[in-house]
């Protein structure tokens, strides 16, 4: 089927899992498949921040979570669930296909697998931002990024204000 321009991102977003799939053919002995989507991040990233992989890499597949809304911007997947995954989400997006024509959007179709396979998942919740100036301003604070044709790497270095507090 052919995609409509606006569904195009949707539809990289989807292939998430294969990508990672295709990754873990390449390098066959990791134990996690991670994507992070710097462009993409919801809430604040900044230098010095540090990931903390022992939570993040267990037997389930860790997502964020900001208040009710799944953060696709960072999945980790164990090695022992990706074929599982990308079942589940290739199944996802046929019966979409087939009921209304579209594939779902990627937030519906991961918080989908996650209800429908809780035992696969880890929600990582972040803080939510309630306030609409605190949110606005925190944007403001995250770096920045575009579409193209051309990569382009940075290091990005800022602090915001205030360090949002995470719950582990």
């Amino acid at each position: 089927a052919e995609l409509r321009p606006e569904e195009v991102l949707n539809y990289l977003r989807l292939s998430r899992p294969f990508l990672l799939a295709e990754t873990r053919s390449r390098y066959p002995s990791q134990t996690h498949y991670c994507w992070i989507d710097f462009g993409y991040l919801r809430y604040p990233v900044y230098e010095g921040a540090a990931v903390n992989w022992d939570v993040l890499c267990q037997d389930r597949i860790c997502i964020a979570q900001v208040g009710e809304q799944l953060d696709t911007s960072m999945i980790v997947i164990p090695a022992s669930l990706l074929d599982n995954t990308c079942d589940e989400m290739l199944r996802l997006c046929e019966a979409s296909l087939a009921e209304r024509g579209v594939l779902p959007r990627e937030e519906d179709a991961w918080a989908e697998m996650a209800q429908e396979h809780p035992d696969w998942f880890e929600l990582l919740v972040l803080p939510n931002l309630m306030e609409e100036p605190v949110k606005a301003r925190t944007r403001d604070e995250l770096p920045q990024s575009a579409s193209g044709t051309t990569i382009m790497t940075t290091e990005p270095k800022f602090i915001p204000k205030e360090a949002a507090g995470v719950r582990l």
